[in-house]
């Protein structure tokens, strides 16, 4: 075996080298490729490797010049020190610097931590971050690789890999690049991609090392990237979900919560200004959604102008048209975020038949035109003009890049800040001929299937004209089960509200009005002041229109709702304006309408006289059998108050054979329970319960938590006055739950009634 001239063996000279370099057997295998048993034989005597040639070799592996040779066997003989550029191929430490001020993330971190540092049989340890852009992927995976830095004492490589924006950094590149970093000389590089990947793991193979890839692309691009042995570990930060990336573990962050979001904000900005000024705070962070980066931006601007208050900031982004030009500082804005995500779609795969939608950048800005908070499949098909499963497809490619987030089955929602940015893109990206299409796909689709819904729940109508035409890309959905109808009503509440509001902002005053005349129905099954907006927004598009039979019911439904929340007064004023415009324009079924709501408010005001008087009149107005059925009923709730109870039992039982008559399941329900309560003031208990117990069935059929109200009411009182007061005091809390969701002054009574029960001696 040949020696270095001294009279030592190579092996005595490498085992000196190794020792000098602080490298094991295992770590001095992994820098050169050669086996542990190997290095152990040359070490041993057990080779006939030349020295000469042998030294060669850890030359080129560790990277060195050639003529550094020489000085390597030099270092190896004199116990000298490993040469600089080898030590550092041999632990490189590659990570940006970690944020001073990283704020919460506690549960991630944890779950990363024990992720990438658990022992077991998996062959590589891969946690992968997927999320929006702004929402703090990077800087978590930096912050948890710093915490581990000692768990891997072979170091940590580090590749930007720019994902998502139009040019990817190429995997064979960032493998270069590692290949490099690991001591391998640029003229030993392999050409080919799996050449590189192989050598890559070849060379990380037995190290405890950490790899992080920030901004991946998709799990293509960072297969070749991935050691092969167990001792290693991959954190992947990337827009895409990353769910087929085998072996890999993901990890979706949203937003940050109030309590981590403030914290953030505080530590940039300082926790003085916060606390001097926590209403502003709060506003500023609402309006910055829990986004890291926005929060980040904001919190720099405020201490770049420290005469500024939080207030006038808060006040500048609480206009979400111009939240964005808000949102930036120096280099950093959360537009040019969002613009890479937004670049990345026009990589989506064309449609695959003609007339459908061709690409998902064009679904992003079309859905930037929808302001609710959320939107159903079938709805999102309407506004893009195209079928369920298409849109399903298109939307699905949104996800997937964290542009769109997929709240529940079939139903999508952007990020306050993201839905700023569509609407932006609609805006200059999209033809104005292209937005108006699509705003007359999406609501005549609202009004036409809230028609159908509500027409399935058998809530009557009043509404006298033809609805405006829905496009044929745009079919409405039909419910031929009633609880498919309420689930969907129920879903879309909030959504209705906006689509009034989005008709009324758009100028298109005449669906505006058709909408709100049609959609309020809903009301009668669900009381909410939300309608109110509706309403009061509907009177505005309908006078705009100059619509005044429109204008008249609408008033007169506004009256209705008052009427809801105890705004007799309010709600008097109301029918004074639908009475005027009624008549002006002679339709005497309005008229006839407004009159028994007028008698109602008068009723409820005490002035009985007034009220059956104007009960009386509204029935020779009125010849219609359900309107002749309620009005039957509320003169009976008159003669309930003023003591006359015989005579409301008949006028009740009378108004009951009406509404069966006219098929009006939501008078039959109310007017049980009101019988139930005239039979109980009567003495007739047995009757009262047997009414109240019909009007609770046919509600929960209904889904009318209104009507389930005022039947577990009726039904508590009957059975507290015959003794059963377990029972009743059961079905008094249902009635008041529901009474005090809902808002209506009826939740008073039924507290007083709970009360009263309570109080009593058993």
């Amino acid at each position: 075996m040949g020696t270095g001239g001294s009279g030592e063996t190579f092996g005595e000279l490498l085992r000196r080298f190794r020792r000098a370099a602080g490298l094991t057997q295992e770590e001095l295998a992994a820098l050169t490729g050669l086996s542990v048993r190997t290095i152990s034989g040359m070490e041993a005597g057990r080779t006939a490797r030349p020295y000469r040639r042998s030294v060669r070799l850890l030359t080129e592996a560790l990277g060195l010049a050639e003529h550094d040779s020489e000085l390597l066997m030099f270092s190896a003989r004199y116990g000298g020190a490993l040469p600089d550029e080898a030590r550092q191929a041999a632990r490189p430490a590659q990570l940006p610097p970690d944020i001073a001020e990283f704020t919460g993330r506690v549960e991630q971190v944890s779950w990363l931590t024990d992720l990438l540092t658990r022992t077991d049989e998996r062959p590589v340890r891969i946690g992968a971050i997927t999320g929006a852009g702004g929402i703090g992927k990077s800087a978590l995976a930096v912050h948890v690789a710093h915490l581990l830095s000692e768990q891997f004492p072979h170091g940590q490589l580090f590749a930007e890999l720019q994902g998502a924006s139009d040019e990817p950094v190429p995997a064979g590149e960032a493998l270069a690049r590692f290949l490099r970093h690991l001591g391998m000389a640029d003229s030993a590089i392999p050409a080919g991609l799996a050449e590189r990947a192989a050598e890559f793991r070849t060379r990380m193979a037995g190290l405890r090392m950490l790899v992080v890839l920030d901004d991946a692309r998709d799990a293509a691009h960072v297969r070749p990237l991935l050691p092969g042995t167990a001792s290693s570990a991959v954190l992947i930060t990337s827009r895409g979900w990353l769910a087929d990336l085998e072996g890999g573990k993901v990890l979706v962050l949203g937003s940050l919560g109030k309590a981590e979001a403030r914290a953030l904000f505080a530590s940039v900005c300082g926790a003085d200004r916060v606390a001097a000024e926590p209403e502003a705070t709060d506003s500023l962070l609402g309006a910055c959604g829990g986004l890291p980066l926005a929060i980040r931006i904001a919190a720099a601007r405020l201490v770049s102008r420290p005469a500024w208050d939080i207030s006038v900031l808060a006040s500048r982004l609480g206009n979400e048209l111009h939240r964005l030009e808000e949102l930036q500082i120096g280099d950093l804005a959360l537009r040019a975020t969002f613009q890479i995500s937004y670049a990345t779609l026009a990589a989506s795969p064309n449609a695959s038949r003609p007339g459908q939608l061709t690409d998902a950048g064009r679904a992003f800005r079309l859905l930037g035109l929808w302001p609710g908070a959320d939107i159903g499949l079938q709805a999102a098909a309407a506004l893009l003009g195209i079928e369920s499963a298409a849109a399903s497809r298109v939307l699905d490619r949104l996800v997937d890049v964290h542009m769109l987030e997929a709240k529940a089955a079939q139903r999508y929602r952007f990020h306050d800040l993201i839905r700023a940015f569509a609407a932006e893109r609609a805006a200059q990206d999209e033809p104005a001929e292209s937005r108006e299409a699509a705003l007359k796909r999406i609501l005549p689709w609202y009004l036409h299937t809230c028609d159908r819904a509500l027409t399935a729940l058998d809530v009557p109508s009043s509404y006298e004209n033809d609805l405006l035409p829905v496009p044929p890309d745009a079919e409405p959905l039909a419910f031929t089960e009633y609880d498919t109808a309420a689930i969907w009503m129920d879903s879309e509440r909030e959504n209705i509200v906006t689509a009034v509001q989005l008709a009324s902002r758009a100028g298109l005053d005449e669906i505006c009005g058709q909408l709100a005349d049609v959609t309020w129905r809903g009301f009668l099954r669900s009381p909410w002041d939300g309608w109110l907006r509706v309403l009061e927004i509907g009177i505005a598009s309908a006078a705009a229109a100059g619509n005044a039979s429109q204008q008249a019911w609408l008033h007169n439904h506004k009256g209705i709702a008052l009427m809801f929340f105890g705004a007799y007064v309010e709600a008097l004023g109301c029918f004074d304006d639908a009475m005027r415009l009624s008549k002006a324009v002679a339709n005497t079924r309005c008229e006839a309408a407004v009159t028994g709501n007028m008698a109602i408010a008068y009723k409820e005001l005490r002035r009985y006289d007034e009220a059956i008087a104007t009960f009386e009149a509204s029935m020779e107005l009125d010849p219609d059998i359900m309107r002749r059925g309620r009005t039957l009923m509320n003169l009976g709730m008159i003669y309930v108050e003023v003591d006359r109870v015989p005579e409301a039992i008949r006028s009740m039982e009378q108004a009951l054979a009406l509404v069966n008559e006219a098929g009006d399941h939501w008078g039959d329900s109310l007017g049980r329970s009101l019988l139930a309560d005239a039979y109980r003031r009567d003495g007739r208990h047995a009757d009262a319960i047997t009414a109240a117990e019909l009007a609770l069935e046919i509600s929960q059929r209904n889904h009318d938590e209104y009507q389930q109200s005022a039947a577990w009411h009726a039904l508590g009182q009957a059975l507290a006055e015959i003794g059963q007061r377990e029972r009743a005091r059961s079905c008094l809390l249902n009635a008041h739950e529901l009474a005090d969701r809902l808002g209506v002054p009826e939740a008073k009574q039924i507290a007083a009634a709970i009360a009263e029960l309570e109080s009593a001696t058993p």
